[in-house]
């Protein structure tokens, strides 16, 4: 049986299951079909079939999902998987038993080419009519070089060069040319904008602002304490011993616009020989500084967060409270802000429902719009009652191109590869795919264009707007974010506030002020904002801050619940890939989040919590969609203490 809250296993024979903490036992296997999910295999051992929750092996389901089959060569190669809404991939190899290609059920291919020694050099995509649509090469170390990303549009295309040791040290899209430099122990101490440059500068002796240079401080041991961005604004963390921010400040113009305190103890727990400190390995309070209020933080057993109550530094009532309550499997079951509610309190804010498959059913509450709830065979949410409500309709690939608004004009949305990590167009804008990370590097409608630049490891260091024809005279404003990389603050050179935000414990917008504020999509969890619908792109996912959940499954499938954002924990965890959440605490952990995703998983599948047939089915979306492989377990593998 699963015990505290994660999954568990049994197998019998050819059958494997695993089940929830919700799980319960009927009278037999085949009648007990909640909150479980089983595996059937041929008389090779081979999966045969995926029989989610809430369904049986003969398809009748009460949750709306459907079986999925495979099938298999005589090498014991997967060739095919049909998935619960009956489209079917199929897959052949090379001479070496490697994923050569990718057939989707609309005809759409991928061709990879891999060299006899192993590296992956290429692939390109094609679309049902046979037309190449798009080509990525990558080096002889698996580093991306180039992404053309229309054959008929090469200004919209990327390029990456690297030194001997295997360092970006420049990047060009539609923006302009990106420069990066380096200390002798090849840490990165400055990133040059598109016309600047950082020749003869340090972070101790930065140049004009009309230089365009963002400049980098590191202690002995590698980690970012300091930024330094052009016209003088700085962000500094503090760090205790094991990396984790202790005080976070962004100061503008010489008045101090983002002042954090973290605290990591709790005096109500008993001290021990192996933990005198009292550390909970969790954030149990924040002061900030500039609006003199403190939060304090409350987690049950498994470490999920059940209050955030906020109230005057110098004492005095709450200001802002929410509490959460959850169920054992870890859906939110109902949400407070009335100040000192707890899970036995009458009349709470937000009361919600789950089927079998730990799909959100019902969901009550002030704000909410639409009629329900629906899903389509393989789990993701047709229809919601949010904040907005919304319709969306997917393809054979579980990508989302289609999202209606309650009460608002239907948008749809382009993608390339698999699922829903790369997005080109969502109504009149385009976009740019970063490598670097699973947000878009940029997006252009109605002439106008919107640039980020970041850091090797994807970490958002400034965004740009301007025309399209001119991206070298876009105005950079420069980000202030807090311990999960949520952006509190947007700057420019002279220092004047853009766009500030404050945001709830799951991440919905709660106030956003600024002349900027509404047009910059680049918020909350590393991600991109997407304003009609209410949702934040996620990588390979979309969230829903209202209800503080996504809206598909976790297509890694190493999330215990599928649906779950950051385990319950959006203090201290983020996920800005949609595959996983992982530890925001360490400042290793902030300027690496969301790097080689394709490493990550090959070596979550070393270690055997992957299945093999799933890493198969993200080969094509995520191949190596990324430069710096170092970086990514340590962002899936990882403690909060």
């Amino acid at each position: 049986m699963a015990t505290g809250g994660a999954p568990s296993a049994t197998k019998t024979g050819v059958l494997c299951e695993e089940r929830d903490a919700l799980y319960t036992p009927g009278a037999s296997a085949a009648a007990t079909t909640a909150h479980r999910t089983a595996y059937r295999y041929d008389t090779a051992g081979q999966l045969a079939t995926m029989i989610p929750p809430g369904t049986t092996a003969d398809g009748a389901t009460t949750t709306g999902r459907g079986v999925q089959t495979y099938t298999w060569d005589a090498l014991s190669r997967l060739t095919s998987l049909t998935d619960g809404n009956g489209k079917e991939t199929r897959y052949g190899y090379d001479r070496l038993d490697r994923v050569a290609w990718t057939r989707h059920d609309d005809g759409s291919t991928e061709s990879r080419y891999i060299t006899g020694d192993g590296p992956l050099r290429s692939v390109a995509e094609y679309n049902p009519a046979g037309t190449q649509t798009r080509y990525t090469q990558y080096n002889r170390h698996a580093q991306l070089v180039d992404r053309i990303q229309s054959i008929e549009a090469p200004e919209g295309d990327t390029y990456l060069d690297y030194d001997g040791l295997g360092l970006l040290v420049g990047y060009q899209d539609t923006g302009g040319q990106i420069t990066y430099g380096y200390n002798t122990a090849n840490q990165l101490t400055s990133i040059a904008e598109p016309g600047g440059t950082c020749s003869g500068q340090s972070y101790t002796s930065p140049g004009a602002a009309s230089t365009k240079c963002i400049l980098f401080r590191v202690d002995d041991d590698g980690q970012r304490t300091g930024v330094r961005y052009p016209g003088g604004a700085t962000q500094t963390w503090t760090l205790d011993g094991s990396g984790r921010p202790t005080n976070i400040k962004g100061t503008a113009a010489g008045s101090t616009r983002l002042d954090l305190t973290l605290v990591y103890t709790d005096p109500t727990v008993p001290a021990t020989a192996e933990n005198p400190t009292k550390d909970t390995g969790l954030v149990t309070s924040i002061r900030d500084a500039v609006t003199a209020r403190t939060t304090a933080y409350s987690y049950d057993a498994l470490d999920r967060l059940t209050i955030a109550n906020t109230t005057p530094t110098a004492g005095g009532a709450s200001v802002d409270y929410e509490a959460f309550c959850y169920d054992a499997a870890g859906n939110r079951t109902r949400s407070y802000t009335a100040a000192g509610a707890t899970c036995t309190t009458a009349n709470p804010a937000q009361q919600l429902s789950y089927d079998a498959a730990n799909q959100l059913t019902g969901a009550t509450g002030s704000g909410l719009t639409g009629s329900g709830f629906s899903y389509d065979g393989n789990g993701n949410q047709t229809t919601a009652k949010s904040s907005p409500g919304r319709t969306v309709a997917y393809n054979d690939r579980d990508q989302a191109v289609t999202t209606t608004p309650t009460g608002g004009t239907a948008v749809t949305s382009g993608y390339a590869g698999t699922g829903n990590n790369d997005r080109v167009t969502a109504g009149n804008t385009t976009f740019g795919l970063s490598p670097l990370s699973p947000a878009p590097a940029w997006s252009a409608a109605s002439g106008s264009g919107t640039w980020t630049v970041r850091d090797p490891q994807g970490t958002l260091i400034a965004v740009r707007q301007g025309s399209i024809t001119n991206p070298n005279g876009a105005t950079s404003y420069y980000p202030f974010t807090d311990q999960v990389d949520a952006v509190r603050t947007l700057v420019t050179t002279t220092g004047t506030v853009a766009a500030a935000y404050t945001y709830s414990a799951y991440g919905a917008t709660k106030t956003s002020t600024g002349s900027y504020a509404a047009t910059n999509p680049y918020r909350y969890g590393q991600g991109y904002t997407d304003t009609n619908s209410g949702l934040i792109k996620l990588g390979a996912r979309y969230y829903d801050p209202t209800h503080g959940r996504f809206t598909q499954t976790d297509p890694s499938g190493q999330e215990a619940n599928d649906y779950l954002y950051a385990a319950g924990n959006p203090c201290n965890r983020s996920d800005p890939t949609g595959l996983i959440s992982s530890c925001a605490l360490s400042i290793l952990g902030v300027i690496g989040a969301g790097s080689a995703t394709a490493v990550a998983l090959a070596g979550i599948a070393a270690s055997g919590g992957i299945s093999a047939l799933a890493f198969a089915g993200l080969v094509a979306e995520y191949g190596v969609s990324s430069i710096f492989g170092t970086f990514a377990i340590a962002s899936v593998i990882d403690s909060c203490f």
